[in-house]
């Protein structure tokens, strides 16, 4: 959800401050924004199952707050960016690993 909140801002379907208090319900609601077994690998894999599975990729994002919509055709280049910026948003201790999660997702690509 912490991510699919970045992706929707990343696509300008929200704001930075719709991000942010979305982030912040989610973490005064006590729910997971980040989990050290996502990793970029693992989330490629699932980004490719889910188009394999679903007939494209069809990801649910906030549009606003209390709206969503069906959005295909996200770019590599766009998940990517709002994998690095989901890190950088949401692992513990994000501000200290900033430029070590860039370098972690720069070598993985």
């Amino acid at each position: 959800m912490a991510y699919m909140t970045v992706l929707a801002q990343q696509l300008s379907l929200i704001t930075v401050e719709e991000r942010d208090r979305t982030l912040n319900m989610l973490r005064g609601c006590q729910v997971p924004v980040w989990s050290p077994l996502m990793t970029y690998e693992l989330f490629v894999e699932a980004v490719a199952n889910r188009v394999k599975n679903s007939m494209g990729q069809k990801f649910p994002l906030a549009a606003g707050i209390g709206k969503a919509r069906i959005v295909n055709d996200i770019s590599d280049e766009d998940l990517k960016h709002a994998f690095i910026r989901w890190q950088e948003l949401c692992a513990p201790n994000a501000k200290a690993n900033h430029s070590e999660v860039r370098v972690h997702v720069a070598a993985l690509l």
